[in-house]
């Protein structure tokens, strides 16, 4: 199982975030385990950490969820066939994952560049032996998953 002040901290991290960034507050519908390496949706913005946290962090959008954040994080339409799409998706994991890291207290923790896959049906590999969690988020532009992967090293 994941430590919850892991998961809360990635909660609030996202929630800081999209209100911050794309004026729009998010909702976490529920959480279960995850078992897939498919993640829940089209875009996936990957962030692996390293250090006393270690694991996968993955925000995980439909393509239209993921265009109309792209464009209000932007500041202009974008569309995913755009240079600027992925980069965009690939900050805003980038800021999520940030902004978590430095909420756990007392935990030494690096976090990887972004990494952006765009295309259904992908799959993200995390390791074998790391709870995973799903989270199921919405917010006005629509349903997403942030997808938790994660330990502490001791």
């Amino acid at each position: 199982m994941i430590d919850v002040t892991f998961v809360n901290a990635f909660i609030v991290a996202m929630e800081n975030v999209f209100t911050t960034m794309m004026k729009t507050e998010v909702t976490v519908n529920g959480s279960h385990a995850k078992t897939s390496v498919n993640p829940s949706h089209d875009v996936s913005g990957i962030i692996a950490l390293s250090g006393d946290v270690m694991g996968t962090v993955v925000l995980t959008f439909p393509f239209g969820v993921a265009e109309q954040l792209a464009s209000r994080f932007v500041g202009i339409p974008i569309e995913r066939t755009e240079e600027d799409f992925s980069d965009a998706v690939g900050e805003l994991v980038n800021m999520v994952s940030g902004n978590a890291k430095s909420q756990l207290e007392n935990k030494q923790a690096t976090i990887s560049c972004p990494t952006v896959v765009i295309g259904t049906g992908h799959a993200v590999f995390k390791q074998r032996d790391l709870p995973k969690i799903k989270l199921a988020c919405t917010c006005d532009c629509g349903d997403f998953a942030l997808e938790l992967a994660l330990k502490s090293q001791a």
